[in-house]
């Protein structure tokens, strides 16, 4: 007799579900780990905030989102400077 299901631990299974439940999303949802890098961003985030897509790249700094957002003009100077300060601050 084949062995039983045996499903993944929580964590893996958070892993594998996460990015597809992300693009689901209506909302645009970022996630950065403690330095302040991307992580993983769904579509919708880089399309609301028209990043290039260098900057949609998993590991691309936060600060470097909010100097491409600024020189933009969708950005303004003290928000841009607290986003890049805000890993720092961690």
């Amino acid at each position: 007799m084949p062995d039983a299901f045996t499903a993944p631990p929580p964590d893996a299974l958070a892993a594998l579900l996460l990015p597809h439940l992300l693009e689901e999303m209506t909302a645009g949802i970022a996630v950065h780990d403690h330095a302040g890098r991307r992580t993983l961003a769904n579509r919708r985030f880089d399309a609301l905030l028209d990043l290039p897509e260098a900057l949609g790249a998993a590991g691309t700094p936060i600060e470097d989102q909010a100097r491409a957002l600024h020189a933009a003009g969708r950005l303004d100077a003290d928000t841009a400077a607290r986003m890049a300060l805000a890993p720092a601050a961690r």
